[in-house]
Parts: C-alpha cells; structure tokens; sequence
C-alpha cells in the first residue's frame, strides 16, 4: 500500500510540473529546434525549479522545461525570454553583482 501511495504522490507531483511549465509558457517564446545545430530531433528531458536562485524573482515562472537534442547533444531550456520577462529580470541589480560590493571583504 506504501508503494501505491508513493507512485501516487509523484505521478501527482509529476502532473503539477507539467501543469505549471504549460502554463507559464507565455513567458518564453519556445523553439522549434535545436538553437545549436537546428535539427528538429529534440525531446523533452527534466524540468528544473529556479525558484531558489539567489537573484530569482517571483514575477517570473520558476519551471524551467530543459531539453535534448538527438543530433548534437545540446541541451537546453525550450525556449527564450519574452522581452516583457526579460526587463522583469534585468530592472535591478542584485547587490553581491554591483561593481565594488563589498570589496574589502573579498580580497586575499
């Protein structure tokens, strides 16, 4: 019963990330091909969760879809930003990247 509710559990789990990348499609505009080697021999592989990265903003999707392509191995995100997402992303700068943070503390 244990293993029945473990299956359970992950294919429910499996079910929300699929949900949640479908629905946060708008925010990348997705390739129809590998952006390395354009072959069209590309398949889905995991889907990752940015949601702890120390610059991540909420307004943006935390699912990320990666993929595979067949031919020349690349694997990438499915596709790019919006331009909409990206001023979201770059309208400020996170402290630790400024020029000059804390420079006395990183020195050797």
């Amino acid at each position: 019963m244990k293993a029945k509710n473990l299956i359970e559990n992950q294919l429910a789990e499996a079910k929300e990330l699929v949900t949640s990348v479908e629905a946060h499609s708008t925010a990348r505009i997705l390739y129809k091909d590998c952006p390395l080697c354009e072959s069209n021999n590309i398949r889905k592989s995991v889907i990752g969760d940015c949601s702890k990265q120390f610059a991540y903003n909420p307004i943006i999707p935390t699912k990320m879809q990666w993929m595979d392509c067949e031919n020349c191995r690349h694997q990438f995100i499915n596709g790019y930003y919006t331009d909409e997402v990206l001023e979201v992303i770059f309208s400020q700068t996170h402290e630790n990247l400024v020029v000059g943070h804390k420079v006395e503390e990183q020195r050797w």
